[in-house]
């Protein structure tokens, strides 16, 4: 461009009369009309090419567009909404059927400035004499000089003067220029101005558009997955997903990695074999016959059995061991003290996992609800936790994995009563241990919790034998 400057100069001192030629031509109507009309289109087409298709029910602009005396909407939307409000303005004009094409015209606000400057879009409006619409969205960080306020108080005075001409405007709730286009579109067009404060929500959309976005990709727990994997359409945190930042294919971060247990470290992991001890040994029932009935212990073989026995020796030992088709005995539920159950653990049939067997381990992990890991102080069952959860998310990552250290949380547990219910744990992990950030992240979080998304939710608890004893009664109502 700079090379060009001088001989654009010679060219006009030699031929003068192409300036005037130019001058001519650029003034003139129908070019101006083709001007702003192809820099519409340019907006259509990315329009048209968006995921976002919204519900054709729309009260409040169909109500400006089809009431004569309104002149100016002034619609003050979340921030970042900005273009997604463009476009769901510009679908209620085409279902509307209020203008046609060639009756409009789309454009950001920093854009018609811009070509205002080599194009009056003022005097294009003062030549119309078919009724027309301005649409144009405005962001949060637009500047507005005193030469730019005078174009945009042109603007409206035209508009004043034309009947015919009506005109949205979209800006963020915020800012010296919400207040400055507020404060002209009042003084121009009196009661014919109209604010209103939106929030688009995900109601707001078609069901093929909402199943659209949520093939989006988004960074979960430091995992690339899509949406779809971790909710649903019909989920309740979708209504806090962020329209604008998917629209406009802004990366999405949910939650924060899976934090390492000190000094872990992958290339020094040395890999260990869990072993599940599940069957008790049959000489149990012996025990009863010796005189264990004397010492208030009992046992159920059914689950009938076991609450008839709850209730009826409430102080009392109850065990309920149930028999598979195998003839192997299974523990399922205990009253009382388990010390005597546990000298009939069978040692020699046990479930063995070693780190290949993850997936078998997550079954049982999924089956039982909860699982313990347990074995002398030092043996690195803290490394165990953090290479788990590594390989979980490797191999699962729509889990939701997370990792809380007790010893790291005793300030937390401290100002934490007793008697917790599950709507006080869940509040207590997610906002103080997780410190999960409002909105999409907390939702989701504490509905998966409940059941009520398609994440599943992996907690792992660190430190359980090294907690004080302060907190014991404490963490095993959290638990």
């Amino acid at each position: 461009m700079q090379a060009l400057i001088p001989y654009v100069k010679r060219l006009l001192q030699l031929f003068p009369q192409i300036k005037d030629g130019t001058k001519r031509a650029l003034s003139c109507d129908e070019v101006r009309k083709r001007v702003y009309q192809f820099e519409t289109r340019r907006y259509v087409e990315r329009i048209s090419q968006s995921p976002l298709e919204f519900n054709s029910d729309s009260s409040s602009l169909r109500e400006f567009l089809e009431n004569a005396q309104k002149k100016v909407l002034h619609l003050q939307v979340f921030k970042r909404e900005e273009r997604t409000w463009l476009i769901k303005v510009y679908q209620v004009i085409q279902k509307t059927g209020f203008v046609t094409e060639g009756q409009y015209t789309i454009l950001k606000m920093k854009r018609l400035l811009k070509v205002n400057q080599l194009m009056d879009f003022t005097k294009l409006m003062q030549s119309t004499v078919t009724p027309h619409l301005l649409l144009m969205a405005c962001k949060a960080n637009q500047e507005l000089h005193e030469k730019i306020k005078d174009v945009i108080r042109t603007l409206f005075d035209t508009i004043k003067q034309k009947p015919i001409i009506k005109i949205i405007i979209i800006t963020p709730s915020e800012g010296s220029t919400v207040a400055f286009l507020h404060h002209t579109g009042r003084r121009t067009s009196g009661i014919g101005s109209v604010r209103k404060d939106e929030r688009l929500t995900w109601s707001d959309l078609t069901a093929r558009s909402q199943d659209k976005l949520l093939e989006k990709l988004v960074i979960f727990q430091g995992a690339e997955i899509s949406l779809n994997e971790i909710l649903s359409a019909e989920s309740p945190s979708a209504k806090f997903l962020s329209l604008g930042t998917l629209e406009e294919e802004k990366e999405l971060t949910i939650a924060d990695p899976v934090p390492t247990a000190n000094a872990y470290n992958e290339s020094y992991y040395i890999g260990r074999t869990l072993r599940h001890q599940t069957f008790t040994k049959m000489s149990i029932f012996n025990y009863i016959d010796i005189g264990g009935r004397y010492s208030h212990f009992y046992l159920a073989r059914t689950e009938e059995e076991y609450k008839y026995l709850c209730r009826k020796k409430p102080r009392s030992n109850v065990h309920w061991l149930q028999e598979d088709k195998s003839g192997n005995l299974f523990w399922q539920q205990s009253q009382g003290s388990l010390e005597t159950l546990r000298g009939y653990i069978d040692t020699d049939s046990s479930h063995t996992y070693t780190t290949e067997d993850l997936d078998k381990l997550l079954e049982q992990a999924q089956h039982h609800t909860v699982m313990l890991i347990s074995d002398a102080a030092g043996m690195g069952k803290s490394t165990v936790l953090t290479h788990l959860s590594k390989q979980m998310k490797k191999k699962f990552p729509a889990k939701w994995v997370v990792r809380i250290d007790l010893n790291d949380r005793t300030d937390a547990l401290k100002a934490l009563k007793q008697d917790i219910d599950e709507e006080k744990a869940i509040e207590f992990v997610a906002e103080k241990v997780l410190k999960l950030n409002p909105g999409l992240e907390l939702e989701l979080f504490k509905q998966g919790c409940e059941h009520k998304q398609k994440v599943r939710i992996v907690i792992m608890v660190d430190g359980l034998d090294e907690i004080n004893p302060f907190y014991k009664e404490t963490v095993i109502d959290l638990l």
